[in-house]
């Protein structure tokens, strides 16, 4: 079929065909962009509502466990005994080590009566929030000595030696001649 119109009424042809094209596609891109906003306000309303629902099952939880839950304080106690058990492990030192050096460092005429070994413990000085202090671990010894020299020889051997400090022998252990029967206390170094 052969055109025959003027030139000019080609061209408004052309004009109205692009014209309705761009109205088309204005009016789709604008429907899509509308049920976007859309999309996006019902997650909005969801999430608001999904995150209140939260909310509140959190302010549920809260209530039930701070109101002295009989789990929860159980939890905590089992929590202090594994920590007490940790901080014994870690100052754990085996007291055959203490008794070995003491052994090797006796003189001849002398014994042990007897030995008290006292670990290294965590005290809270001030009350509940008081500062926390180490006592390090000590050892008490009593025993029997023939002589004061035999004594004095002990004496000096556990100052020489550095597995024991804070060395503390009673004057009365030196009130006897002979046959003295003796303690003493002394710090053990980790």
């Amino acid at each position: 079929m052969i055109n025959l119109l003027p030139e000019r009424y080609k061209k408004e042809l052309r004009e109205e065909r692009r014209f309705r094209l761009l109205t088309v596609l204005f009016s789709v891109f604008t429907i899509a962009l509308l049920c976007f906003a859309l999309m996006l306000g019902a997650i909005r309303v969801y999430m608001a509502g999904s995150l209140s629902l939260q909310e509140s099952k959190i302010g549920v939880l809260e209530v039930r466990f701070s109101q002295g839950s009989p789990a929860l304080e159980e939890i905590e106690a089992l929590n202090e005994k594994v920590s007490q058990v940790q901080r014994f492990l870690k100052s754990f030192r085996p007291v055959s080590n203490i008794l070995g050096a003491l052994e090797s460092i006796l003189p001849p005429g002398a014994y042990f009566t007897s030995f008290d070994y006292d670990p290294e413990t965590t005290v809270i000085v001030g009350g509940k929030g008081g500062t926390v202090q180490q006592v390090k671990p000590r050892i008490s010894v009593s025993g029997f000595a023939k002589d004061r020299e035999i004594l004095f020889t002990f004496r000096e051997n556990l100052q020489k030696q550095p597995l024991f400090s804070g060395l503390s022998f009673p004057p009365s252990n030196w009130v006897q001649p002979e046959d003295i029967h003796f303690s003493l206390q002394t710090g053990i170094n980790q």
